[in-house]
């Protein structure tokens, strides 16, 4: 599976990725890898994800960014020590 080669050969785990798919077979192979997957809807209509394993489906890229944004903000608070938030 390209998705478990490409996460072996940059040594990640698949808790540590997200995949980004806009058709079903890619969603099928993001999740049989065990990875979090974003189904996008771009030209694929929504109705074709379901049943599918998406994590999440959304409308758009944007939709994409702004959740790896809220996490990269909840990671960072965490991070930071107790006197500094």
């Amino acid at each position: 599976d390209l998705y478990l080669a490409m996460m072996e050969r940059q040594a990640l785990k698949p808790q540590d990725c997200i995949i980004i798919e806009d058709s079903p077979n890619g969603v099928q192979a993001g999740y049989a890898a065990g990875v979090r997957v974003f189904g996008v809807e771009d030209t694929t209509p929504l109705r074709q994800f379901e049943g599918r394993e998406a994590w999440q489906v959304v409308d758009s890229m944007e939709a994409v960014r702004r959740w790896v944004l809220q996490q990269l903000e909840k990671e960072n608070q965490t991070r930071q020590p107790q006197g500094d938030r």
